[in-house]
């Protein structure tokens, strides 16, 4: 009974911190959420792997028994098969839902939004000719730089 009391009251806590942390950070972007979406496909990729090194290093398949006629395998091929299965189901998803293509459609949008604002500060500065086509094409260099896959870009 004190167990479960115990269980209830660290579920609220923690839901209440969630729910703190949800309304400090405010809502997700659609492209944080596919950016989060790839990240928990990461996670799940690293954690299989994790525990598939630990399977692997078993030297011996030892069985527990529960009872008459009963047997567990040890719980690092338990959680192995577990991994296993949300892996496939994540990355499924990921390709389903085709998010590296989203990703690339909204970075070409961004890229085109600030590609228009940046020309109409530059009608505005009146700034024409060869510093304008020099300005295009380095912002067009850069977008292509900062988009570049798992570069680090310093600001």
């Amino acid at each position: 009974m004190v167990a479960k009391a115990e269980r209830r009251l660290a579920a609220h806590q923690a839901e209440e911190m969630v729910s703190e942390a949800v309304r400090i950070r405010g809502p997700l972007s659609y492209s944080e959420v596919l950016d989060e979406l790839l990240r928990t496909a990461a996670l799940a990729v690293a954690w299989r792997d994790v525990l598939e090194a630990k399977v692997v290093d078993l030297q011996a398949w030892r069985y527990a028994a529960d009872g008459p006629g009963t047997e567990q395998l040890r719980s690092e091929v338990a959680l192995f098969e577990r991994a296993i299965d949300r892996t496939a189901r994540v990355l499924d998803l990921v390709a389903r839902l085709d998010i590296h293509q989203r990703k690339a459609r909204l970075n070409e949008e961004t890229g085109a939004l600030i590609g228009h604002v940046l020309s109409r500060a530059l009608d505005r500065a009146g700034i024409t000719g060869e510093q304008r086509a020099l300005v295009h094409t380095v912002l067009a260099e850069e977008l292509r730089r900062v988009g570049e896959p798992d570069r680090k870009v310093r600001v």
